[in-house]
């Protein structure tokens, strides 16, 4: 990669900053970057901010208001406000979701074993997972434009309680129809939760500082698996006790505990960079002057469905999906069906159970995430009480799966090449920028957005 130079330093004019530009020039293309000091205002708009590809000249004068240190403080902020309880969102959706593994082998072999309580046996309790997912996988897309009509915070705090309510339910039930019909309903309840915060950082952070920032999430997240094993196990040893088996103890103090903290993020999970009162009126025009020119706006809440149109035809969600179907098809059924495996090789249960803008954005989000879910009502169906207690069948096609997802995966990498290139040049250009108390005003722009 060519260096970037400025050809001269920014002029200081007091309160306010030039632009300064260079040129790139490498075996593909040239590039004209446009540099400009930070900690300062923009220079009034001029002709080469204008021939800054796709961006808003009225937001590009906030770029520069900050310098590197206090965009790293202000980042910091926001990861403690944000992430921590989106986090928190994720870790209770995927112990409430997947409590249904663990209860079926607690008290396995006793009266107190939800599948002797309910009288289901191995191949019917599949269908719970069935149709959970269902209703999850049909309204995730649905429920992310309502997100964009209301405010995370307010319908976050919707879903939890509705989930939270229909997981107590869960206790309640006396036969499989019971189970069925409640564990349906969680499906209804849960849609719209993981796609929901996922647009939601789209508000905040950019698309190079989403990848670590989902880690640190998913992380979060799985930390689920070991808490819901502690639970189970607790509730395994007090079964009985008020009258209740420990499954029913397990799914209702999972959905007393999921409606409580709905309540702590109708009042404390950040909207938006403009409605944020813990942001000043400079921190809030850098954070949204920062975003890419596509990137989904506060204020954009009109529903236009010629952008799920075009969202549709794009190649990348139809690639995207079917990478996270494969891959989720090829894991939620060992996901499901591990601690039963585990369990009946011979081990105690306590050992088992320790891109384009607004409506695209969240219609594209949702929708893969949701029909990228489909893994988790065909998954576990590949695991048959015919095929037990090793599963190898189940478990060779699920490796197949997964190793069609990483073919899959090789695909989207080459057509996305050239974005993905024009993405890691821009960024060391920025890296290298920043050392010099500068910061670079353009961002990638989508290929298929240049044609438009």
């Amino acid at each position: 990669m060519a260096d970037h130079e400025s050809e001269g330093k920014s002029k200081d004019l007091g309160r306010t900053t030039a632009i300064d530009i260079t040129s790139n020039t490498n075996s593909d293309a040239t590039h004209e970057l446009h540099f400009a000091r930070r900690g300062e205002a923009l220079a009034e708009a001029s002709s080469s901010q204008e021939s800054i590809d796709g961006y808003d000249p009225e937001l590009m004068n906030g770029r520069t208001l900050l310098t590197a240190a206090e965009e790293k403080k202000l980042l910091r902020k926001i990861d403690w406000r944000l992430m921590t309880l989106c986090s928190l969102i994720f870790m209770f959706k995927n112990l409430d979701s997947n409590n249904a593994s663990n209860a079926r082998i607690m008290n396995k072999g006793t009266d107190q074993n939800i599948m002797t309580q309910l009288g289901i046996t191995s191949n019917e309790y599949n269908l719970v997972t069935v149709l959970y997912y269902i209703p999850y996988i049909v309204l995730e897309a649905p429920s992310n434009l309502l997100l964009k009509r209301f405010s995370p915070s307010k319908w976050q705090s919707r879903i939890m309680l509705s989930w939270g309510i229909a997981l107590m339910c869960n206790a309640a039930v006396k036969n499989k129809g019971g189970l069925y019909t409640t564990r349906f309903l969680l499906g209804v309840a849960e849609a719209g939760q993981f796609p929901g915060v996922i647009l939601q950082m789209t508000y905040w952070y950019r698309p190079d500082e989403m990848s670590l920032r989902l880690l640190y999430f998913y992380i979060c997240g799985n930390v689920s698996g070991i808490f819901g094993g502690l639970l189970a196990y607790a509730f395994d040893t007090v079964s009985g006790a008020a009258g209740l088996s420990g499954w029913q103890w397990l799914f209702l103090t999972e959905g007393i505990a999921t409606v409580l903290f709905s309540v702590v993020i109708w009042f404390l999970l950040p909207d938006f960079p403009e409605t944020a009162k813990w942001l000043t009126e400079k921190e809030k025009r850098f954070i949204q002057a920062r975003l890419p020119s596509n990137a989904p706006r506060a204020n954009e809440k009109n529903f236009k469905f010629r952008e799920i149109i075009d969202a549709l035809k794009d190649i990348r969600l139809w690639l995207f999906t079917l990478i996270w179907a494969t891959f989720t098809v090829g894991t939620d059924g060992v996901t499901f069906y591990q601690s039963t495996v585990i369990a009946d090789l011979g081990y105690t249960p306590w050992r088992v159970q320790t891109t384009s803008r607004a409506t695209g954005s969240a219609f594209s989000i949702g929708f893969v995430n949701s029909y990228g879910q489909i893994g988790g009502a065909i998954g576990p169906q590949m695991f048959r009480s015919e095929y037990a207690p090793r599963y190898t069948v189940p478990f060779a096609a699920a490796m197949g799966l997964v190793g069609m997802c990483g073919l899959l995966t090789l695909v989207t990498w080459w057509i996305t090449r050239e974005t993905e290139r024009d993405t890691r040049r821009l960024k060391l250009a920025k890296i290298a920028a920043e050392k010099r108390g500068e910061t670079i005003l353009e961002d990638v722009v989508d290929q298929d957005l240049k044609k438009h």
